[in-house]
């Protein structure tokens, strides 16, 4: 079982390293023209980024102490408290997404 998740979890990793390394190629075809598009386009990931670990993580945490601290089967918690996770879930990331894009409007105006 162990071995077995661990394949799975190795060779998602590996097709996500080589997605990553043909989209920086491309990236880099697409910003030659103009580098420092490139440089917003990196600020706006990062920040991005930190965004959905603020929004997400600590989704995750307190769910998992709701789920914790409720008394009965942990089975029946969890399907109880899964329509909250799947709408925080689609909550976060729309809001994540317009934060995005006014990051984005905000760097191209300026």
């Amino acid at each position: 079982m162990v071995l077995r998740n661990t394949l799975w979890l190795s060779a998602s990793f590996f097709i996500d390293r080589i997605f990553a390394f043909f989209w920086q190629l491309y990236l880099a075809r697409f910003f030659t023209t103009n580098p420092e598009q490139y440089g917003y386009y990196r600020l706006l990931m990062s920040q991005y980024t930190v965004w959905i670990l603020l929004a997400e993580g600590s989704l995750v945490y307190a769910v998992q102490q709701f789920i914790a601290e409720s008394t009965g089967d942990p089975k029946i918690k969890v399907k109880e408290f899964w329509p909250f996770i799947v709408g925080a879930r689609i909550l976060t990331g729309f809001l994540s997404g317009i934060i995005f894009i006014l990051i984005i409007g905000v760097n191209i105006l300026h």
